[in-house]
């Protein structure tokens, strides 16, 4: 499968189910709002004023920009050097690997239930999180394209 196609069939499933999700759900979306309102809590903290919906917002993006910078360096070297068969040694000791591979997907199974929680109450913050990734998505993959380039000519 090429990944042209796989990025397709991925768009495809993720609105499908998204969809499916959405029409069986009674869930009341609080997407009402953007920025800070008298009503408006998050994880019981209240976002009454800009001050503390600024935090909230800063703290949310920042931490997306760098989850999806390190994911961008660490799970490429789990597949390229820790799952990849041709590996024949590594600059860790099979304990620190362990660490660092279950570690990292503790890390982002836990970070999954908060962002789920975000994504579903939370519009403002769910899209200063995807900006945050694309930002970082978009230097890093510079970053491997630049580094591809100089190495092919």
């Amino acid at each position: 499968m090429t990944p042209r196609t796989a990025f397709v069939l991925l768009y495809l499933w993720g609105i499908a189910s998204t969809t499916i999700f959405f029409m069986m759900s009674d869930i009341q979306l609080n997407w009402d709002f953007f920025g800070p309102h008298e009503d408006r809590t998050f994880l019981a903290i209240k976002l009454d004023n800009w001050l503390n919906w600024s935090v909230i917002a800063s703290i949310i993006t920042t931490d997306k920009f760098l989850n999806s910078y390190f994911s961008d360096i660490i799970g490429p070297w789990i597949t390229n050097s820790i799952w990849d068969h041709k590996t024949t040694s590594l600059d860790y000791s099979d304990l620190q690997c362990q660490i660092i591979v279950c570690g990292y997907y503790l890390y982002f199974g836990l970070k999954y239930v908060f962002t789920i929680y975000l994504l579903i109450n939370e519009l403002d913050f769910a899209l200063l999180r995807v900006a945050a990734d694309l930002a970082a998505t978009f230097m890093t993959t510079k970053m491997h394209l630049r580094k591809n380039i100089d190495k092919s000519e």
